[in-house]
């Protein structure tokens, strides 16, 4: 007997998913505000996951305004954190579906006037 080609429907099969993000502000020890350099300062992400895998990501933006984006809770559904918006994703599914979602519509937002 030859071993069935797709897996039965009713066998859930577990996915890697996103537990806990935490960001951390790196700052220069001799981090000087009135230089226009923004190798003084630097935003470090660490994703965590239910298999105990942690991602580690780094950039170059802001990182105050970046912390805010990914933790500042948020008052209705729309207006969800980044953090909010991953908890419980699949961190490999970063193009489709939650992760690339939450990404694209934080950077598709724009400040609106009434």
């Amino acid at each position: 007997m030859q071993p069935p080609l797709f897996e039965p429907a009713d066998k859930k099969t577990h996915a890697i998913e996103i537990t806990e993000i935490d960001v951390h502000n790196v700052l220069a020890p001799n981090m000087d505000p009135t230089l226009t350099s923004s190798a003084q300062d630097s935003l470090v992400v660490l994703i965590h996951t239910d298999e105990g895998v942690t991602g580690i990501g780094v950039s170059d933006v802001n990182p105050w305004m970046a912390k805010a984006a990914i933790l500042a809770p948020g008052s209705h559904t729309m207006g969800l954190c980044i953090r909010d918006m991953l908890i419980g994703a699949d961190p490999f599914d970063i193009a489709r579906r939650r992760c690339g979602r939450a990404i694209w519509g934080f950077a598709r937002s724009r400040p609106r006037c009434c």
